[in-house]
């Protein structure tokens, strides 16, 4: 159940996802440190991965901007309902690099690679390289 009052139901998902990266973009310039998750709230189900993509966005241009490291397994914990959403911001954020931004010390979890394939860690199996679904392509298998 989302927290939307009758007159925000009526509004377009795009005019409200507008407004609510506005005020989130407005937080983070006061100094503020917004969180995703309590602003997610705002929006139904199905309209909450379209969301996360635009306020994730908006999080991790503003990291990189003040040159903070972006925490990827942080951010794919964080948002594990949705690794999809995290995997393209981070693409469209960082480029083709932005797997650089995993956890390397932890020699179990697997190698990602955005377009040449998937590498495992000791003792797993590898998957088929770069397999794409529609306009994403697999990164690695999640269970």
């Amino acid at each position: 159940m989302s927290s939307q009052s009758d007159s925000e139901q009526g509004l377009s998902f795009g005019f409200r996802v507008d407004r609510v990266c506005d005020s989130f973009e407005d937080a983070i310039l006061e100094g503020q440190a917004p969180a995703i998750e309590d602003v997610l709230g705002e929006f139904s189900d199905e309209e909450r991965p379209k969301a996360l993509r635009e306020l994730l966005k908006v999080d991790v241009e503003y990291r990189q901007a003040k040159g903070e490291e972006i925490d990827a397994d942080g951010l794919l914990e964080r948002f594990a309902r949705y690794p999809e959403v995290v995997a393209a911001v981070l693409l469209d954020v960082l480029g083709p690099d932005w797997n650089d931004h995993f956890d390397t010390l932890n020699s179990n979890k697997p190698a990602l690679e955005t377009t040449t394939g998937i590498e495992n860690g000791p003792g797993q199996a590898s998957l088929e390289s770069g397999k794409r679904f529609d306009k994403y392509t697999l990164i690695r298998e999640i269970a």
